[in-house]
């Protein structure tokens, strides 16, 4: 504590000469705090293992899978002609799907937490805005690039997963994003100085206006479930899902549980990305304001409450974030809801997530099954 302290002021001493250094000072803590629990030995740190409620997902016969395709279908279409004005609320929910999809791949499937989320879609963001505006790329060429490039930050995240897990990994990665926050948001390579960056919608097949751009948003959802869900399946899934019973015994049966750990923060940290530059690209500016490490929590907290269907979750945890609040006017009906929030977020860690997986079985019963 006392070199920190010690150390911090003689940074102080230097910022005002060195532009660069400005926000250091007040991350040093978390950027010991980060090395510390890449190096400390892990012994020392008395990690526990826990044993999970184990999770049977709803499986559907070829019936239930159309059925459930035409009703996704027909709500994606009939959105724009109800909703009218709030169609950009339903544009931002949908890609929060996307952004929720990517959290719950790492969170629910591997067992792996994030506390800095929002980072990787503040990364995806500043990168499309880069590409897209600052080079010039057509826009789809520059999405798509745009996920490829902040995997690496997904790998660089998955390095202390390699060796912690629970509690100590939850705090690196908080570490590492209130670090990019304070150091990186107010870089030329992130949000600049002024704290903004700017990109424009599509111009094409009507892309750019408000129906077409939902549709886009929305498929890109749908698509982003389908991959969870398509990984799941695979034998990437079991691998990953055999790493969140237990690390140690799938490595005695001779798979690679680190090289598994980092396909999980590499794939989440792909679509989180995508959907930082939807956020952007949806008003066609975005600020450090909607992607601070408080976000980070907010996403983990809301996912909790929403349930542990890799496919179902992220929908619900994009209506109760982002559709629900757009409907609350009564300013004290928002203060309360702020309570409510906060005792689900406690409810859904004491208790599970028993809410939103009645939800998802209920909605799933309904549907025709495999006999």
């Amino acid at each position: 504590g006392v070199a920190i302290g010690v150390a911090g002021s003689i940074i102080t001493k230097y910022v005002a000469t060195v532009p660069e250094l400005n926000g250091l000072p007040s991350s040093l803590p978390f950027l010991v705090l980060f090395v510390a629990l890449l190096f400390f030995p892990t012994d020392a740190m008395g990690a526990k293992v826990i044993r999970r409620r184990p999770y049977r997902p709803v499986k559907l016969g070829l019936r239930g899978r159309t059925a459930m395709a035409l009703v996704v279908a027909a709500v994606i279409v009939l959105i724009p002609s109800v909703v009218g004005a709030k169609l950009p609320v339903f544009t931002n929910a949908a890609i929060y799907v996307t952004l929720f999809a990517s959290l719950a791949l790492l969170v629910r499937t591997s067992g792996q937490v994030s506390l800095c989320h929002a980072t990787f879609a503040a990364a995806g963001a500043t990168t499309f805005a880069h590409l897209s505006s600052g080079v010039g790329l057509p826009w789809l060429v520059a999405l798509l690039l745009t996920g490829v490039a902040v995997v690496p930050i997904g790998a660089l995240v998955a390095l202390p997963a390699i060796r912690l897990s629970g509690l100590y990994l939850a705090l690196s990665t908080f570490g590492f994003g209130v670090l990019v926050e304070q150091v990186l948001f107010p870089k030329g390579v992130m949000f600049g100085i002024t704290g903004s960056r700017s990109a424009a919608r599509p111009q094409m097949w009507g892309l750019d206006t408000d129906r077409g751009f939902f549709y886009l948003c929305a498929g890109i959802a749908v698509l982003a479930l389908l991959a969870v869900a398509a990984i799941g399946r695979s034998r990437l899934g079991r691998l990953l899902r055999a790493l969140a019973d237990s690390s140690v015994v799938l490595a005695t049966h001779g798979a690679n549980a680190n090289t598994t750990r980092v396909l999980a923060f590499c794939a989440s940290a792909f679509l989180a990305a995508i959907s930082g530059a939807l956020i952007l690209t949806l008003t066609g500016t975005a600020n450090t304001a909607g992607f601070t490490i408080m976000q980070s929590l907010t996403l983990l907290a809301v996912l909790a409450i929403a349930g542990r269907s890799t496919v179902f979750a992220p929908v619900i945890g994009a209506v109760l974030l982002v559709v629900l609040a757009s409907y609350v006017r009564d300013p004290n009906l928002s203060a309360y809801l702020q309570i409510v929030f906060g005792a689900s977020a406690l409810v859904a860690t004491a208790f599970g997530p028993a809410v939103g997986d009645w939800i998802a079985t209920t909605a799933a019963g309904t549907l025709p099954r495999r006999r």
